[in-house]
């Protein structure tokens, strides 16, 4: 980035409290350990090098005329550099606790958390009228919350014979755009500016990313229309939410047997949402 905008300051801090070790009495044959954990981290994100400056290409040798003489020239890049971009903030608060049950065969783990991105440095594509494809700009704010869900058990534990022994994960987000430059209500990314069915856009109050194009076209009761050949009748705008690419949740299962020196895992794992063009 410019001078004056090559610097960002992202601390982090956290904390934790165990109250089976603070408090006599509390830990037991079932509750065998409790920790209360409570976290705020930031990071920073930049653009690839030379985003904030428009490179012109020469070439001294371009072709040779008719007289064998070479002919020189050159263009501009297809990026137009945006001389104030700055970084990108990425903060994060996360409220957890982490937990062992009946001799410790028992394990729980959850997590809550938002996160925040200010300044979000993103690829816009350009109209080809102002002669570029493509430039880096600072596109808004996105915010992301979340959960975690974690259980492990031992359904059998033998550390001479048999052991079997199981896990489940879940976790789901929400990204959404919360803010847009001034002026601006969406912006087309990902290169699909020209793609009329379906273009990834960020668009205030929807999920980064979320597929545009055209829907069908209703009347002032909803019902949907359709023209004398029997087929729908599209709207006459490509700017409708159509699909979102992001996952709503996963859920991962392991399980693994043991006995003596053999073991055998199985892990499965199933991802819901993540609508494809």
């Amino acid at each position: 980035l410019e001078a004056d905008n090559n610097s960002i300051f992202y601390p982090s801090t956290s904390v934790s409290f165990i109250p089976t070790a603070a408090f006599d009495g509390l830990k037991s044959n079932f509750l065998n350990y409790l920790k209360l954990r409570a976290g705020y981290g930031s990071s920073a994100g930049f653009p690839p090098t030379y985003t904030t400056r428009t490179n012109l290409s020469l070439n001294g040798n371009l072709f040779v005329d008719q007289n064998f003489g070479n002919v020189s020239g050159n263009d501009t890049a297809s990026l137009r550099g945006n001389p104030n971009l700055t970084p990108e903030l990425v903060s994060e608060i996360e409220f957890g606790l982490d937990a062992k049950l009946w001799d410790n065969r028992i394990g729980l783990n959850a997590s809550v958390f938002k996160r925040t991105t200010t300044d979000l440095i993103t690829l816009r594509d350009l109209p080809p009228s102002e002669g570029f494809g493509f430039q880096y700009i600072n596109a808004g704010d996105l915010e992301n919350q979340g959960i975690e869900l974690g259980l492990t058990a031992d359904i059998f534990r033998n550390p001479d014979g048999f052991n079997w022994n199981i896990g489940v994960n879940f976790y789901a987000d929400d990204p959404v755009i919360t803010k847009l430059p001034d002026g601006v209500d969406r912006i087309t990314i990902g290169g699909s500016a020209l793609t009329a069915d379906a273009r990834n856009a960020a668009v205030a109050g929807q999920p980064y990313g979320v597929f545009l194009g055209t829907t069908v076209a209703t009347d002032e009761a909803g019902n949907l229309l359709v023209d004398q050949n029997g087929n729908y009748v599209s709207t006459p705008d490509n700017d409708n939410v159509i699909g979102d690419p992001n996952i709503d949740y996963t859920a991962n299962f392991t399980t693994s047997f043991g006995y003596k020196n053999w073991r055998l895992g199985v892990d499965l794992a199933y991802r819901h949402g993540d609508d494809v063009y």
